[in-house]
């Protein structure tokens, strides 16, 4: 499957949807549809700003970032024409699209366009230039005629994905899950089908119900959530590093395994955690802009973080069975600027460091580095602090070595 880097022109598509287009796109489902087909390695989001932003533009931007986009956000800059008095708003974020996708090259396939601005056209013509499939995504009327020229074939319709990306608006039914709508008194979700959290109920007439009677029916309304309330919940899906909890709200709340109050490596929650097992969390972000609304929470049950490390310790070698020395073969399970953290059978902290590739001064190594790859690395010592045990590693494949310096000669002559 080709790995995919997503760069979204925000303004550009601000103006699309409301000039052109006429409907919303929901950016979830937008990033969904992608990777059905590929591997998204990266998403990117880029929006700059006259004034300060707005509760509900931060709101928008905190939504991105927990759907998976990376945010590159700037203030325009203010110019006072001298002769005239006219204010005028100058800048934007080209330039650092541009160069984000040169400087992850080498991360990514096929670069996928999100925007019609003609100013893209030299970029196109480089990464094409350089191996890279790229793609635009606009819409005819809002696209420039440079970029349909350099691309070709290598285009997609904004509406011809329209069935796919298009936010929807969700159906109240009140026989099913439950039906939200926001009350002008504390704009608090409203639920048919949920426990009440106030002892004065809302009411909403069944207008809004299709196949209700013509009658008032009273519905309970929550307080909105905000970040330090905690709620009682079971655990409704499990990823490698993060699971989703059920909850008062039928809201999308993520917790991520650092937020376990655990100790040790966790390579992946599914061998400590089963589907169903009721936790006692608190929430840490919450964004309500949209509906069901998502968030960010961490567990706060003592009798489940203690369950959870007696398995974690039970499952991790002794100490004196963790090697000390030797040469092991073993994969990238995270990768940041400082280094790779390496899986491994002892549950160890393993950081392969930047100085230990024996490559000279390397600044990031997420350029260098991809997750998922096996490396062969040997064991210089072992630290053993408290319950978490250090290898001190460096590599030891020359073979992975070369294949660093081709990467980096590439980087070096774009």
């Amino acid at each position: 499957m080709d790995r995919i880097s997503i760069f979204v022109d925000g303004a550009n598509l601000f103006f699309c949807q409301r000039d052109k287009l006429k409907w919303k796109i929901d950016w979830k489902r937008f990033l969904d549809f992608y990777r059905s087909k590929y591997e998204v390695v990266s998403a990117f989001y880029y929006r700059a700003f006259q004034v300060q932003p707005s509760e509900e533009e931060r709101a928008f931007g905190m939504f991105l970032a927990l759907t998976g986009y990376k945010l590159r956000e700037k203030m325009l800059k203010k110019l006072v024409d001298k002769n005239t008095g006219e204010l005028t708003f100058k800048g934007n974020l080209d330039i650092e699209l541009a160069i984000d996708a040169l400087t992850t090259i080498d991360r990514y396939d096929v670069c996928l366009l999100v925007s019609g601005d003609g100013d893209f056209q030299p970029l196109c013509r480089v990464l094409s230039q350089k191996g890279k499939i790229v793609r635009a995504v606009s819409t005819p009327g809002f696209v420039a005629a440079e970029i349909r020229q350099e691309l070709g074939e290598d285009f997609d319709d904004l509406v011809d994905l329209r069935p796919y990306i298009e936010k929807q608006q969700q159906s109240v039914e009140p026989t099913k899950r439950s039906a939200r709508t926001k009350t002008p008194a504390n704009s608090a979700l409203v639920s048919a089908n949920t426990t009440p959290f106030s002892a004065a109920p809302a009411t909403l007439t069944t207008d809004a119900l299709p196949g209700a009677p013509a009658a008032k029916v009273l519905l309970a309304t929550p307080p909105m959530a905000s970040p330090g309330q905690e709620f009682d919940g079971k655990v409704a899906k499990l990823f490698r590093e993060w699971m989703q909890v059920s909850n008062p709200w039928n809201a999308k709340v993520l917790i991520h395994v650092s937020g376990l109050g655990v100790r040790g490596q966790i390579d992946d929650l599914k061998a400590i955690l089963t589907d169903g097992e009721s936790i006692h969390a608190v929430l840490t972000e919450v964004d309500t802009s949209v509906d069901p609304w998502r968030a960010r929470a961490e567990l706060r049950d003592a009798k489940t973080s203690a369950a959870l490390q007696a398995k974690i310790d039970a499952s991790r070698p002794s100490p004196s069975q963790i090697p000390a020395s030797g040469e092991f073969e073993l994969t990238i399970r995270h990768v940041k600027e400082y280094g790779a953290f390496l899986n491994n059978p002892w549950g160890a902290k393993i950081l392969l460091h930047p100085s230990k590739l024996g490559l000279g001064y390397i600044a990031d190594c997420t350029k260098l580095l991809r997750l998922g790859e096996p490396v062969k690395v040997r064991v210089l010592g072992k630290e053993v602090n408290g319950d978490e045990i250090l290898l001190n590693v460096e590599l030891s494949d020359e073979k992975y070595r070369k294949l660093i310096q081709g990467r980096q000669s590439e980087m070096q002559s774009a």
